[in-house]
C-alpha cells in the first residue's frame, strides 16, 4: 500500500489537506479544488465545516483524492441518508447511499495501482472522517 491512513478532522492533521484554504477549525469553509494536485493528499470542493474528527459538509461538494493501493475504505456518516457517487479515473465507478456511521468499501481493486478518486455529494450532510487503505 503506498498511501497512509489520510484523517480529515483538524485534531488528527497530518498535513493531508491539499487545499490552500487549510484547516479552519470550528469554521465552515468555501474550499476549491487547484488545478494541479499532490498524491496521498485528500483535497474538497463545496462548503464544508471544520470538526475535530471529520469535515462536514454543508453544500454540494466534492473529495478528490489520488492514491496508490488495492482497496479504498472511507469511514463516514450522516444523519440523513447521503447518496455520492464514486468516480474512479474519471469514470462513474458506483454509487453508495452513507447513512449509518461506518466503515464503507469505496474502491476494491485486484492489485494496488495508481488511481484518482472523487467521490461527490449533490446534499449536504455527509461527514468524512479517514480514508483507510489495502
Amino acid at each position: 500500500v503506498g498511501t497512509p491512513e489520510i484523517y480529515f478532522g483538524y485534531r488528527f492533521s497530518r498535513n493531508q489537506m491539499g487545499n490552500t484554504e487549510g484547516w479552519q477549525p470550528g469554521k465552515t469553509v468555501a474550499y476549491t479544488i487547484p488545478d494541479k494536485a499532490q498524491p496521498n493528499k485528500f483535497y474538497l470542493q463545496g462548503e464544508w465545516l471544520n470538526n475535530r474528527d471529520n469535515m462536514e459538509l454543508k453544500s454540494q461538494g466534492t473529495i478528490f483524492l489520488a492514491y496508490f493501493a488495492k482497496n479504498v475504505n472511507l469511514v463516514a456518516g450522516s444523519k440523513e441518508p447521503v447518496e455520492i457517487t464514486v468516480l474512479l479515473d474519471g469514470k462513474e465507478y458506483r454509487k453508495l447511499i452513507v447513512s449509518d456511521f461506518d466503515l464503507y468499501n469505496i474502491v476494491s481493486m485486484n492489485q494496488s495501482n495508481a488511481h484518482v478518486l472523487e467521490i461527490t455529494a449533490s446534499k449536504h450532510g455527509l461527514m468524512a472522517y479517514t480514508f483507510t487503505f489495502g
